[in-house]
């Protein structure tokens, strides 16, 4: 006897002993999209155990009948294709609509909407992302609500033939290095505690394609510029504080969740990096990927 011949016999004899009994217990349950099945046969036993099912990756059904005859027989199938709908009887179809899950993020980030003059560098800027999300699934698996807390480090580089400086006012512009100053790095830092609600669709399964949008509410505890060159030899460092960063703002996310992958992501900030009068008006632009 082949295999087919044999799945065969598993799944007509489990449809008969799955229709007799709910023909008794007048309560059927349709199980569409398993993600695994498994039918385990003895002499006086047959089990069957049902993971996963349409919009409940968590989905579990087990069930015993008693058999009179039979031999000892195991098959495990993983994504079936031939029997995509299966009718059992009772199973729990309860799946969690609390959960939580860490995150993390890397990407590339820059500054657009500068003044003339101000030229940040893609690369080497970056920004760099951790913290923890609890996600709400009032309608299944495929819609997510979340809710989380983090923390946002943002790294800008710019063009090495001018530094940040405060005058007297505490405004922050570009003046020029010396002729006498070289190997010149130029760079702007932003820490961020964030908040970061979004909500997120998946097409046909859980984790498979899916769309995330949302808003990410930072609060910017922190911000300095730096100044590096060498003169004379000698390496010098210059970090410039209380630059007049804006406290809170708020980032607009759209990603892209590819099954067996990761999400690729880009936010953008509406809102300027600094206070009103404080600075040149910009705002933050990045994208990366999403874990």
């Amino acid at each position: 006897m082949n295999f087919k011949q044999t799945f065969a016999g598993m799944l007509m004899f489990a449809s008969f002993s799955l229709s007799a009994t709910a023909e008794a217990v007048n309560d059927t349950l349709l199980i569409e999209g398993p993600r695994s099945v498994k039918i385990e046969t003895n002499d006086t036993m047959q089990s069957i155990e049902v993971k996963g099912m349409k919009g409940n990756y968590d989905f579990i059904y087990t069930q015993k009948v008693a058999v009179e005859n039979g031999n000892a027989i195991w098959k495990k199938i993983k994504n079936l294709d031939d029997a995509k709908k299966i009718k059992v009887i009772d199973g729990d179809t309860k799946h969690k609509k609390f959960d939580s899950d860490a995150y993390g993020f890397v990407g590339l980030g820059t500054m657009i909407g500068a003044p003339n003059g101000y030229n940040f560098k893609l690369w080497p800027s970056f920004e760099l992302g951790l913290g923890i999300c609890y996600e709400y699934r009032p309608f299944g698996k495929l819609n997510v609500w979340s809710l989380g807390f983090g923390v946002d480090y943002r790294y800008y580089r710019m063009s090495s033939d001018k530094y940040w400086v405060k005058d007297s006012q505490g405004v922050m512009s570009l003046a020029d290095y010396s002729s006498k100053q070289s190997d010149r790095k130029t760079s702007m830092k932003f820490f961020s505690l964030q908040f970061p609600f979004t909500y997120t669709h998946y097409f046909g399964k859980e984790k498979g394609w899916g769309l995330t949008l949302g808003a990410l509410f930072n609060i910017n505890t922190g911000a300095h510029t730096n100044k590096d060159y060498t003169e004379d030899e000698l390496e010098y460092e210059v970090k410039t504080y209380k630059i007049g960063q804006r406290p809170i703002t708020v980032d607009f996310m759209g990603a892209i969740n590819i099954p067996g992958f990761t999400s690729i992501y880009c936010k953008y900030s509406p809102m300027k990096a600094f206070k009103d009068n404080r600075g040149p008006k910009m705002q933050q632009l990045s994208f990366g990927f999403w874990f």
